[in-house]
């Protein structure tokens, strides 16, 4: 082998690797694209190391069904293809084969189940073969695949020593699952980047003429109601703007004033009637520290400009009032308008966003490009109907299936709370049965008000939040939220016990562990200059800790529902994962075929709950429509 790897550029050169592959027990892959959109940009080359030799196929040169041929090989071999975010190659093989490959182990994922809490986002490559291995990678020449038609020596080199050592990377952070008992949370990992890549693959059809519909609606009332605002704002001052030039004006709220000669053309202007527009122009109120300084000029005790801040003098002050009604349309503009429908891809029509399946310490899902867990809630304004832009095809129905107060269940069943056991026993809601408990009124008479403060104390006890985070988030009292938890404990005292044992241990191991074994990991304890934040490292450990063990076991929980319902699927293409979020699962589902479908993935995801709720019947919630609805 020339240079240490062997070019393969036609269906004549694959004797050596068909021997290597009938013999090897594991698979080196990586790819090598002129571009980052695997519809679009064009895979140049795919490497594997098999049995220490480097086999790097000239995808420009092989015949499209040759490439086929061969990556249909690999995944009838049934070895497992080992990469660095794995997923995305996968996405690329799939763009150009058809073919799908399920067996791998992606070192990226796992080095962020091996440093949960502790490591910093999505390391790279290099970076895990420093860490690991010792070993020096350059990846500069990445760049030169970035619009390429042709493929040079230097590159065909790069993409060579790119795989070279990535089943030596393997096999050490093997070893690190092992001894730190992660290798059951590693293999669920696994099995799910190739539920993952397909997801995303697939992509959701939007609605593109409502989402713009709604986009204009927003830029509508923004503008509206920012001009409200700022006419509230500053009419509230006047009397501190009258006798200073345009550039006192901008200094004394923040605004910008610009360069050298447009500071001098604002001191130039010291008439009010041309001063005051100069200011109203250079004001910006989506800047939160001018807003803050336009509330203090108009004498509102705020901290901040945040919505629970503004919550505290909600109804006292008409600009505050104003600021809450404008911050959501521009929001909106801002997160959800002609940006969003612009990363609609062109040739599949569809929008293909990123899930991070390790996106958070805990385990739980995050997405980028766009995030689509921060799509508004529906509500019965029209204007936020954001969820009814995500639509089935013809023939098709979008069907979300969603846990019923998965946290909650977890936590009676890990406390072993007698109280919460009998209570979903009996089909009762727990935030309910919990505002009897606080407020000491019979079930059927618990208003809404009181079924919304006892679901905060609920999540509170679960986040591990106080009476001033209650009072922070949600606007209670602090000294009824305080009361509120004692409350709480008292009631439920299997939970005290458990928090606090829990506590304890998380403190004495630094780490907290989910029911099904996945771990967060906390820095070693440090000395602090005093006492107090000491105290309250100590307490943000727990607090973190205690929630992981939630909020982490729900992820685990949907994860195997996730994985169990794509490898088993029996519908074939007429039922497809769209999206992760939270504690739901999104799903297109052929018309005829919506009732089995129902049954067949509601038995699953109750099924793999159960085994973690003992007595607490697991709960699942379902809603099948033309468009994602919950």
């Amino acid at each position: 082998m020339d240079n240490g790897y062997k070019l393969i550029s036609s269906i004549n050169d694959l004797s050596e690797f068909l021997k290597d592959l009938d013999i090897c027990s594991e698979i080196g892959l990586d790819t090598e694209s002129s571009g980052l959109d695997f519809f679009k940009d064009r895979l140049l080359l795919v490497q594997f190391c098999i049995n220490n030799h480097i086999y790097v196929l000239d995808v420009i040169g092989l015949e499209k069904d040759n490439l086929t041929y061969i990556i249909d090989l690999v995944k009838g071999s049934n070895k497992t293809c080992i990469g660095h975010n794995i997923k995305y190659d996968l996405k690329v093989l799939k763009a150009n084969t058809g073919i799908l490959l399920e067996e791998v182990f992606d070192t990226m994922v796992i080095e962020n189940v091996l440093t949960a809490g502790l490591g910093a986002g999505f390391p790279s490559l290099a970076e895990l073969l420093e860490k690991y291995l010792g070993i020096q990678v350059s990846k500069k020449e990445r760049e030169e695949f970035i619009g390429a038609y042709a493929v040079t020596q230097e590159m065909l080199l790069y993409a060579a020593i790119d795989v070279k050592h990535i089943i030596s990377l393997k096999e050490v952070m093997w070893n690190e699952l092992e001894n730190n008992k992660l290798t059951k949370v590693a293999q669920l990992e696994n099995k799910l980047v190739p539920v993952v890549a397909d997801m995303e693959f697939e992509g959701v059809a939007i609605d593109e003429l409502l989402w713009n519909k709604l986009t204009s609606k927003a830029k509508e009332k923004s503008i509206e109601y920012g001009k409200e605002l700022l006419e509230e704002a500053i009419n509230g001052i006047i009397s501190q703007l009258k006798g200073k030039t345009a550039f006192e004006m901008c200094e004394l709220i923040g605004a910008n004033t610009g360069k050298k000669d447009e500071k001098l053309y604002l001191k130039s202007i010291t008439e009010f009637d041309y001063a005051l527009p100069e200011l109203k122009q250079r004001i910006n109120i989506n800047s939160n520290p001018q807003i803050l300084k336009l509330l203090h000029l108009n004498k509102i005790p705020v901290a901040s400009t945040g919505k629970h801040e503004l919550e505290k003098v909600k109804g006292q002050y008409k600009l505050t009032d104003k600021l809450s009604e404008y911050r959501p349309y521009s929001k909106k503009v801002s997160s959800f308008g002609e940006d969003f429908v612009q990363k609609i891809n062109p040739i599949t029509g569809r929008l293909h966003a990123n899930a991070n399946q390790i996106g958070t310490s805990t385990g739980r899902w995050s997405y980028d490009n766009p995030n689509l867990q921060q799509i508004p809630k529906e509500t019965e304004d029209e204007d936020s109907r954001y969820r009814h832009c995500f639509i089935a095809r013809l023939g098709h129905k979008i069907l979300t299936v969603d846990y019923n107060q998965a946290e909650f269940r977890l936590l009676g069943a890990v406390s072993g709370e007698p109280e919460i056991i009998k209570a979903y026993l009996a089909g009762i809601d727990l935030h309910t049965l919990t505002a009897t408990k606080i407020y000491y009124v019979p079930i059927e008479e618990v208003t809404t008000k009181q079924r919304w403060n006892a679901k905060q104390v609920n999540f509170a006890v679960i986040y591990g939040s106080s009476e001033y985070g209650l009072y922070y988030n949600f606007g209670i009292p602090i000294d009824l939220g305080r009361k509120h938890l004692n409350t709480f404990f008292e009631s439920y005292p299997y939970v005290k016990y458990f928090v606090e044992y829990a506590g304890e241990k998380i403190w004495e191991n630094l780490y907290s562990v989910t029911p099904y074994g996945r771990k967060r990991f906390f820095t070693n304890k440090v000395a602090f200059p005093n006492w107090r934040d000491a105290l309250k490292f100590k307490q943000s450990t727990i607090r973190k800790g205690v929630n992981m063990i939630i909020q982490g076991g729900s992820a685990d929980i949907l994860k195997m529902s996730l994985v169990d319902i794509y490898y088993n699927n029996p519908f074939g293409d007429a039922l497809k994962i769209l999206m992760a979020v939270h504690d739901e699962g999104v799903f297109e589902v052929r018309e005829d075929l919506v009732n089995d479908i129902v049954l067949f993935i509601i038995n699953i995801m109750e099924k793999n709950e159960q085994i973690f709720l003992g007595e607490i019947p697991a709960k699942v919630d379902f809603k099948v429509g033309d468009y994602w609805s919950k």
